[in-house]
C-alpha cells in the first residue's frame, strides 16, 4: 500500500497537466514505491489522454482514468480518491507545482499515521505564505477549528491532505455537486477528524495559470462560494457562526475584485452583468449586515452611471498600477505582472475559462 496518493482531476489543460506530472516525476525521485499519481480525465478531447499515456508507460506510479462523457468537477474529483490505494490523499490542481523537496518533507508525517488531516502551506508570486499560519500546527478535536476558517485559502485544492479512512467514513455524505467538494471534504473534517496538522512551510507553489476570468465569472464565484456556505449551514454541515466567519473572510475580496471585473469588461453588456450579480450579492448576504459599508453603498450607486464607472476604472487601473504592482514589485523577489495582461497571456497559452 502506498503512503500517498497524488489525486489530480484534470480537464482540456493538455499543457499544464504536462509540467504537472513532470514537476511530479521530479519531486518523487527515490519515493516512487510511496507515492502514486491517480489522474481522472474528465472526457478532454486536447490530447490530454496521449500526454498521460506518454509518461503512464514509462512510469508506474501513474494511474490514469478517462470519464466517458465530462461528469463535472465534484465527480472527478472523487473518482481520484476512489481510485486511489495511498493512506493519504493530497487534491492537486492540473496547474500546480510543487516546491522542491515538498513530498519528500510531507512523507515522514504521513508514515506516522497521527493525523486524519492537513492542511498544507502554499505560496504564490506575490505572496510567499498564503496562511502564515502562527498557532500550534497539531489541532485536538478541543481545540477551536472555526479559526481555520478565517483563512481564503482553505478554498485552494492542494491545501488539502486527507487519510484514506476518513474520506470512507464521510463519502456517503459528499453530495452538494457546487463545484467545491474539496471545501465540503474539509467540512465534515472539521467534524470528524481526531487531529489536523497545518504545515508552516509552503509545498505548493499556487500557479493559477491554468484558467482566466471575464468580468462575469469573477464574480459569479463569490455568488456561488456565498450559497455554498449557504447550503452547508442549511444541511447542518457547519454551524451558522462557521458560515458567517465564511462570508466576512471571502467578502474581504469581494470589493477589489468587483473593481477588477470593471477593468476588464469588454463592453456595457459586460457591466450590466457583472453588477446584476454584485446586486444579487448584496441582497443575499451583504444588505442590513455589518459588511453593508460605505464602498458597497458606493457600488450600488454608481451601477447605472456610465461615467462614475468610467473614473472608477481608472482611478482603479491607477492605484493597482501604482501600489500594487510598480511599488510593491521593488520589495518582491518574484515580480507581480499585471492581472488583465496575465489573463490574455493565458488564453494563448491554453488556459480555459473558469466555470461556474
Amino acid at each position: 500500500m502506498k503512503i500517498l496518493s497524488l489525486c489530480l482531476p484534470t480537464y482540456k489543460r493538455k499543457n499544464f497537466l504536462d509540467r504537472a506530472i513532470k514537476n511530479i516525476i521530479e519531486e518523487t525521485k527515490g519515493i516512487k514505491d510511496k507515492v502514486e499519481l491517480c489522474i481522472s480525465d474528465n472526457a478532454s478531447l486536447d490530447g490530454t489522454e496521449e500526454i498521460v499515456k506518454k509518461y503512464s508507460k514509462k512510469y508506474s506510479f501513474i494511474r490514469y482514468n478517462k470519464n466517458q462523457k465530462n461528469i463535472g468537477y465534484d465527480k472527478n474529483l472523487l473518482k481520484t480518491l476512489d481510485m486511489s490505494s495511498g493512506e493519504y490523499c493530497w487534491f492537486i490542481s492540473d496547474d500546480d507545482i510543487f516546491v522542491k523537496g515538498a513530498i519528500k518533507r510531507i512523507i515522514p508525517l504521513l508514515e506516522s499515521k497521527k493525523y486524519d488531516y492537513i492542511l498544507s502551506e502554499s505560496r504564490s508570486v506575490d505572496r510567499p505564505l498564503f496562511m502564515g499560519w502562527k498557532y500550534e500546527p497539531e489541532l485536538t478535536r478541543s481545540a477551536d477549528r472555526e479559526q481555520l476558517l478565517d483563512y481564503r485559502e482553505i478554498s485552494f485544492m492542494a491545501t488539502h491532505i486527507i487519510r484514506k479512512k476518513l474520506y470512507i467514513k464521510i463519502k456517503k455524505d459528499i453530495t452538494t455537486e457546487q463545484g467545491f467538494e474539496h471545501m465540503l471534504i474539509f467540512f465534515y473534517a472539521l467534524k470528524y477528524a481526531d487531529l489536523i496538522y497545518i504545515t508552516k512551510i509552503p509545498n505548493v507553489f499556487y500557479m493559477g495559470d491554468g484558467l482566466y476570468s471575464t468580468a462575469k465569472k469573477h464574480l459569479l464565484f463569490f455568488k456561488n462560494i456565498f450559497y455554498f456556505f449557504k447550503y452547508c449551514h442549511s444541511k447542518k454541515i457547519i454551524t451558522k457562526s462557521m458560515r458567517n466567519k465564511l462570508v466576512n473572510c471571502f467578502y474581504s475580496y469581494l470589493i477589489p475584485n468587483t473593481f477588477f471585473g470593471i477593468t476588464i469588461a469588454k463592453n456595457d453588456s459586460d457591466i450590466k452583468k457583472l453588477f446584476n450579480i454584485f446586486t444579487e450579492i448584496y441582497l443575499e448576504y451583504i444588505k442590513d449586515t455589518e459588511l453593508d459599508t460605505l464602498m458597497i453603498k458606493y457600488l450600488l450607486f454608481i451601477k447605472d452611471k456610465k461615467l462614475l464607472i468610467l473614473l472608477s476604472k481608472k482611478a482603479f487601473i491607477f492605484s493597482y498600477m501604482l501600489v500594487y504592482v510598480k511599488f510593491l514589485n521593488v520589495f518582491r523577489k518574484d515580480k507581480m505582472p499585471v492581472m488583465w495582461e496575465v489573463y490574455e497571456n493565458r488564453k494563448k497559452q491554453g488556459a480555459r475559462e473558469m466555470e461556474f
